[in-house]
């Protein structure tokens, strides 16, 4: 698969920022593409790899979870991206760990910060959501949540695995 940056949609919360401080993240017809970059946040690849690992055991934990899959964005699992064009057509490749992208489900509704902003003070299902990851050995503190106050329709993105 590759990915051309004048097709797929680049997902930030800023216009123009990176998507996150690990990876940027894509949109393609419905379904995300969360790859891993060599650039930004100094990693080795190792580190790279170590965190993209942690992250789809977590998904899949969450996955398999009879609650936590209902509020968890679907994991469709890890792909391998050949190239990333440029809007230009240009191979941007080689600052991304093409071995390591995953796939969820695209998330609409309003998008927070797990800690950044206490939802998880205010609301007793993001509490009970928070004690179930970490049953599961889960890492949600860097977590994003989207439509956090519906206890039915929440649903959390971005997390790992504890020990990472």
């Amino acid at each position: 698969m590759i990915i051309r940056m004048d097709i797929y949609r680049h997902i930030t919360i800023e216009p123009g920022a990176y998507s996150g401080a690990t990876a940027d993240v894509f949109e393609f017809n419905g379904q995300v593409y969360k790859v891993f970059r060599v650039y930004g946040v100094a990693r080795i690849p190792e580190q790279v790899k170590s965190l993209f690992e942690s992250e789809c055991e977590a998904y899949r934990r969450a996955t398999a979870h009879v609650w936590l899959r209902h509020h968890a964005a679907s994991f469709y699992g890890a792909c391998i991206i050949e190239d990333i064009l440029d809007g230009n057509g240009n191979s941007v490749g080689d600052k991304y760990a093409l071995d390591c992208c995953y796939q969820i489900e695209l998330l609409v509704g309003d998008e927070s910060k797990f800690c950044a902003i206490g939802p998880h003070q205010s609301f007793e299902h993001l509490q009970e959501a928070e004690r179930r990851f970490r049953l599961e050995g889960i890492d949600v503190s860097d977590s994003s949540v989207f439509n956090q106050q519906d206890a039915q329709l929440f649903k959390f993105i971005d997390f790992r695995m504890k020990s990472w």
